[in-house]
């Protein structure tokens, strides 16, 4: 995360109520390598009572908490303008909706670089960054996770959205759970509104009851941690669709192989919804039933090549059709969940 105000010298690391000093100034603000774990949990109790404030004064009559993860090879400044993209689609596709959300948006190192042959040195790294992802989210995201949950009120919809590693880090913080706490110190905990998992790069078989999925199962389907979860694939998504040692959620193969061609309901239980119905002009009227987990064909709105990005069109989530598509989708899970409490 991050040190205590770039470890000066006459600062007290257990007072989160001290400000920064001038040895901000001319130090990183990164602490000494061995306090890092120490100043990571320094820093979530800073967020947790920051986020404490706010929502307590009631001050920003914040109506949504949406957390968003980015994927794999995304630096953090790509990361950020990702998040005003997804952000701001949002807010325009709910127009005179209450939308205000407490936005909360986690980068993490999802890149190796180098000074000779980059692309090769990006390459080679996707196992270990496959690995971190998975870590990252079963520890530091899921403290995070951990750490806001508790001062949301009832009636705030909480909503988590990832992008290809980002929605592995989220699947592993949300069904999971943190890593740094035994079965027995985990607390009875509120489930997440509505978890949307943009060309996820993680084993489908990871969402299916009794399944594992690289070396990953959850208990009960995760329905106990989330309480609706919609996963996007699509045939021009080259990344997922090259991904041969894994059923990846994102990659039609994996839609094709789990769903009826037509959609509707799946042997696992999951609710298919075929290219047809996600169409740009037809997303108002998707035919969400309120099952626990949807499984979308998005090829008709997933089929650009993103600027700068690979994989075909496993990036071609920042437009405003998808803007269109997360509101429905949060307003759906939104009115399901006050149906049945």
């Amino acid at each position: 995360m991050y040190g205590k105000w770039g470890n000066a010298a006459d600062a007290d690391p257990s007072d989160l109520s001290e400000t920064p000093g001038e040895p901000c100034k001319s130090r990183y603000v990164v602490g000494s390598a061995d306090r890092a774990f120490q100043d990571s949990r320094l820093a979530i109790g800073a967020l947790q009572e920051e986020i404490g404030q706010q929502l307590a004064s009631g001050k920003a009559n914040y109506t949504h908490l949406l957390v968003v993860v980015m994927g794999w090879n995304t630096e953090q400044i790509e990361a950020v303008r990702n998040f005003n993209s997804v952000v701001s689609h949002i807010k325009t596709a709910s127009r005179e909706a209450d939308f205000r959300p407490l936005f909360i948006g986690v980068t993490w190192s999802s890149s190796w670089s180098a000074n000779w042959f980059e692309p090769a040195v990006k390459g080679i790294s996707y196992v270990a960054k496959a690995h971190d992802a998975d870590e990252v989210g079963a520890t530091w995201i899921a403290e995070i996770l951990d750490a806001v949950r508790p001062h949301v009120p009832l009636n705030m919809p909480m909503i988590a959205i990832g992008h290809s590693f980002g929605s592995r880090t989220l699947v592993s913080a949300l069904c999971a759970g943190s890593a740094f706490k035994s079965a027995k110190d985990r607390q009875p905990r509120r489930s997440w509104d509505l978890f949307i998992a943009w060309q996820g790069a993680f084993s489908i078989h990871r969402m299916e009851k009794d399944g594992s999925g690289d070396g990953f199962s959850y208990q009960e389907n995760c329905q106990n941690d989330v309480r609706s979860i919609v996963m996007t694939a699509s045939q021009h998504d080259k990344a997922n669709d090259q991904a041969f040692w894994a059923d990846m959620a994102g990659s039609i193969k994996s839609w094709r192989e789990t769903c009826p061609p037509e959609g509707g309901l799946a042997g696992n239980g999951f609710h298919c919804i075929s290219s047809r119905s996600v169409r740009n002009t037809s997303i108002a009227a998707l035919p969400l039933d309120g099952h626990a987990v949807t499984y979308l064909d998005a090829s008709n709105v997933v089929f650009f090549n993103q600027p700068n990005t690979g994989g075909g069109a496993h990036s071609d989530i920042y437009r405003a059709v998808h803007g269109r598509l997360n509101w429905q989708l949060i307003q759906s899970a939104t009115l399901k969940n006050q149906a049945t409490p």
